[in-house]
C-alpha cells in the first residue's frame, strides 16, 4: 500500500504541475513579447513577455530547454509571402496564444522530391506559439517560466 500511496502521490503531483503550467500558458495569451532568442547551441528559445490584466502588469521570462525541433511560418498559405518590410516607431510582437500538447499535435515532415535527404527529417512539437498571424511550432523537453521547470516529455 505504500507504493501505491507514493504512486497515486506523484500522479496528483505531475497533475497539480501540469494544470499549473496549463494555468501559466493561459496567462500569456495576449503578452507582448519585450525580447527573445533563438539559442541553436543551447537548445533553447527565450521569451520575455509582458501582459496587463485589470491595470496590474505581470512578467515572464520563459524558456524552452532541450528544444529539438522549431518551425515557423508567417502567415497562412500564401499571405506568408506579404510580409512587412519595415518596422515602425511602436510596432511590437504579440503572443496571440501559447498551448502545450501533451504527446505533442503530430509528426511535422518537410517533404522534397528533388532533394531526397530532407525526407530524413522530422518531429512533433509540444507547443504551438501564435503570434500575431503567425506560427511558431516548438519542439522540447521542458519549459522553465519565472524560474519554475515543468518537464514535458
Amino acid at each position: 500500500t505504500k507504493i501505491l500511496s507514493n504512486l497515486i502521490y506523484h500522479t496528483k503531483e505531475s497533475d497539480n504541475m501540469k494544470n499549473r503550467l496549463f494555468d501559466l500558458l493561459n496567462e500569456m495569451w495576449a503578452a507582448i513579447i519585450e525580447s527573445y532568442e533563438f539559442d541553436i547551441l543551447k537548445n533553447t528559445i527565450s521569451f520575455e513577455l509582458k501582459t496587463i490584466d485589470n491595470g496590474y502588469e505581470n512578467k515572464y521570462k520563459v524558456v524552452f530547454e532541450g528544444v529539438t525541433a522549431w518551425y515557423f511560418v508567417e502567415n497562412t498559405g500564401e499571405e506568408r509571402l506579404n510580409i512587412k518590410a519595415d518596422v515602425e516607431e511602436g510596432d511590437y510582437l504579440e503572443l496571440t496564444s501559447i498551448d502545450f500538447y501533451m504527446g505533442g499535435i503530430g509528426e511535422i515532415k518537410p517533404s522534397s522530391i528533388k532533394e531526397d535527404w530532407v525526407n530524413q527529417y522530422y518531429s512533433n512539437a509540444n507547443f504551438a506559439l501564435e503570434i500575431w498571424d503567425a506560427l511558431l511550432l516548438i519542439e522540447a523537453n521542458s519549459i522553465i517560466i519565472n524560474g519554475n521547470k515543468y518537464p514535458v516529455t
